[in-house]
């Protein structure tokens, strides 16, 4: 630039300034159409609307402020805050003390690296309780009446469905199966002997029927509100039940229900995992959101393991740094001593040789 401001003097100094080119007065006079220079025209097309831009945009209160940083969320995966109003900030705070100190970062990049780990692993596990919940909320829609209707349980037992037929953890053993269709079978005898009129006594149909009654008194048991079934000596039906017979009956066709569930469960649970493999596949609209779901999972889980990868890199690389600077001061101690030893095993001979006479 100075070389051009010199050349430029230079040749002023020697031909004179360089003479300006007039223009006609009938192009620019006056009443002539005047051009728009290349800074007014530039300046016009920069020139905002005052209309359009006038003020300041966006919310200006704190509750707007506060709903507008959640604006650019997106699966959760591009929010600008960290921590999602509904979210732990606590536990947030945890991770992080919890990752620095497992990769204990030194230096300013491996604590940048450290933070985009927290934020990673943080995001994937919004996104793994996304998915958990979109789950339980396809297999909410199913409850264990239209289960029983998929398994084609008779009419009668359909409305007395328990919860546990949709939950493939619970575990009847092969003894209380036993023990329940033995008790099944007898209320099934017991409902054809009272519709066919053999038996219209309570009385006798406890006394009959003792294995479905033990049942029918552990459910007493457990709705201690009502009348205990039995007199205090257990010999014989309480006197309230043997007057409200037919609300008795109504509690034995509950018993009776359950034992029929209790007695072929273990034998449905192949059935069950088919008919919810069925209904979960049906929900196509959740599906594909749960797809979009495991995506952004995949991403954030291959987002992680890159970091980690670049921390491990780093720290071996200072590690590694530091081995070889400790190696050249021990090789650079070694030749001085050397050199030293050799300094001085020259004095000695020195020392050692004969002097002239």
């Amino acid at each position: 630039m100075y070389s051009i401001l010199y050349h430029y003097e230079l040749n002023t100094w020697l031909h004179g300034p360089r003479p300006t080119k007039t223009i006609p007065q009938s192009m620019y006079g006056e009443g002539a159409l005047k051009m728009p220079t290349t800074q007014s025209a530039s300046s016009a097309i920069r020139k905002p609307s005052a209309s359009k831009f006038q003020g300041q945009t966006g919310p200006k209160s704190d509750a707007g402020k506060n709903r507008s940083r959640f604006n650019a969320l997106r699966h959760s995966r591009h929010a600008k805050s960290k921590v999602l109003p509904y979210e732990d900030e606590k536990a947030y705070k945890n991770l992080i003390k919890a990752v620095f100190r497992d990769l204990n970062p030194e230096g300013a990049i491996e604590e940048d690296l450290a933070m985009q780990f927290v934020d990673s692993f943080w995001r994937r596990s919004r996104m793994e309780d996304k998915i958990r919940t979109k789950n339980d909320e396809i297999f909410g829609q199913l409850d264990a009446p239209m289960m029983a209707g998929m398994l084609n349980v008779p009419e009668q037992y359909i409305d007395f469905a328990p919860d546990y037929l949709l939950n493939m953890s619970f575990r009847v053993g092969p003894k209380q199966t036993e023990q329940a269709h033995y008790a099944w079978c007898q209320y099934e005898s017991m409902v054809r002997d009272y519709e066919s009129g053999q038996l219209t006594n309570v009385q006798e149909i406890g006394a009959h029927f003792s294995a479905l009654f033990e049942y029918v008194q552990i459910w007493f048991k457990e709705h201690p509100q009502l009348e205990c079934l039995y007199t205090p000596q257990q010999k014989a039906l309480h006197p309230y039940w043997v007057k409200e017979s037919e609300q008795l009956l109504q509690i034995v066709d509950v018993v009776g229900a359950g034992l029929y569930y209790r007695a072929h469960f273990s034998s449905w649970k192949e059935q069950i995992r088919n008919w919810m493999q069925i209904w979960y596949l049906s929900q196509k609209s959740a599906l594909r959101e749960i797809d979009q779901y495991d995506l952004v999972l995949i991403k954030e889980v291959h987002l992680s393991q890159c970091i980690i990868e670049k921390l491990m890199k780093l720290q071996k690389f200072k590690t590694d740094g530091l081995a070889y600077l400790g190696r050249q001061l021990l090789w650079q101690e070694q030749i001085i001593a050397a050199s030293k030893g050799e300094a001085l095993g020259m004095a000695k001979l020195q020392n050692e040789m004969p002097k002239n006479a």
